[in-house]
C-alpha cells in the first residue's frame, strides 16, 4: 500500500470513528432522559412508600438505570457500520463520486488481477486525496 492510499485508509478510519461518536451523541439524550425519569419514579415510590422500596433497593434501581444507559451507549458505538462507511462519507461530502471507496476496493485486488480501469481509478483517487480532510 502506498502512502497516498494509506492516507485514505486513515481518513476513512477517523470518519468512521466520528460516525460512531455521532451515533452515541444522538442516542444519549433519549437514554439519559428516560433513565432520569425512571429514577424519579423510583425515588418518589421510595419517599411515599418506604416500606415497599427501601433505600438499598432504591440505590440498586439507580445503579441499574445507570448501567443500562451506559450499555445502550456501548451498543450504539459498537453496532456495525456499513463496509467502508468512512470513505463513502468522505466521497459524499467532497462530491468525489465514489472515487475513494472504489480505489480502496480495487486496491484489495491483487496487482496482477487488476484491470487497466481499476488502476486508472486508483490513480484518480490518488490525485483527489489531497483535497480530503477527515
Amino acid at each position: 500500500m502506498n502512502e497516498t492510499l494509506a492516507r485514505v485508509h486513515r481518513a476513512g478510519f477517523f470518519v468512521e470513528l466520528r460516525l460512531r461518536v455521532a451515533r452515541v451523541i444522538q442516542l444519549l439524550p433519549i437514554a439519559l432522559a428516560t433513565g432520569v425519569a425512571l429514577a424519579a419514579v423510583a425515588l418518589a415510590v421510595h419517599k411515599v412508600w418506604p416500606a415497599r422500596l427501601d433505600e438499598r433497593h432504591t440505590r440498586i434501581v439507580f445503579e441499574t438505570l445507570g448501567a443500562i444507559v451506559g450499555f445502550a451507549a456501548l451498543i450504539a458505538f459498537f453496532r456495525p457500520l456499513a463496509p467502508k462507511a468512512g470513505t463513502m462519507a468522505l466521497d459524499k461530502y467532497y462530491r468525489l463520486n465514489d472515487r475513494l471507496t472504489n480505489a480502496i476496493a480495487f486496491e484489495e485486488v491483487p496487482k496482477g488481477e487488476r484491470s487497466a480501469l481499476m488502476q486508472v481509478a486508483i490513480d484518480d483517487a490518488r490525485a483527489h486525496v489531497a483535497t480530503v480532510k477527515p
